[in-house]
Parts: C-alpha cells; structure tokens; sequence
C-alpha cells in the first residue's frame, strides 16, 4: 500500500485529527508519517485540553529529519493548523512532495 503525510493536530485520549486519520489509513494497509500541528492531551470540547501548539522551528525541524530520510509519499492528509505560519509550512511541504504524488 502507499504512504502517507498527515499534517494535523496530535491528541493524545481522542481519536480526531492525526490520531484518527493515522488509525484508519494503518488499518487500511498504509504506512503514515505524523507531523503534528498541535500536541493535546484530550479534544478541547471536553474542557481545557492540555498541551499546545508546535513551535515552527519545531516543525521545521521535524520536517527536515523527515527530508533527510528521502521517503516517497502517495498523499498528504492535511487537519488542524494553529496558526498562519503552519499553513505555509504545510503549503511548502506539498509543493515539494506535488511531483511524486
């Protein structure tokens, strides 16, 4: 099956954002590679949700490792942003990745 990019919110006792899209596609076969927007402990409908933003520089960071590594995806699943910066980030990362898609 394919790989595939998910550019989302991260919560750690709720199955929405990449948690729950990482658990679909792996049961549908695919492999997935996170890079989480938000890191939350629980869905901010049950009340104060814990956690927080992912600094840029962190996510930029993240991606880089990821770059280094030279992996091929099939898809970007993107969610959740907390801010501009992240869109543009994410923006960046699909035109880097929009010729082998």
């Amino acid at each position: 099956m394919g790989r595939v990019l998910i550019i989302s919110s991260q919560v750690a006792s709720s199955r929405v954002g990449a948690t729950a899209g990482r658990f679909v596609l792996e049961r549908l076969g695919h492999e997935t590679v996170v890079l989480p927007t938000v890191l939350l402990g629980r869905h901010p409908g049950w009340g104060a949700p814990g956690g927080g933003a992912v600094a840029l520089e962190r996510l930029e960071s993240m991606w880089e490792a990821i770059k280094v590594q030279e992996l091929t995806f099939d898809a970007i699943l993107t969610g959740y942003f907390a801010n501009p910066e992240q869109v543009w980030l994410a923006r960046n990362i699909i035109e880097t990745l929009s010729p082998q898609l």
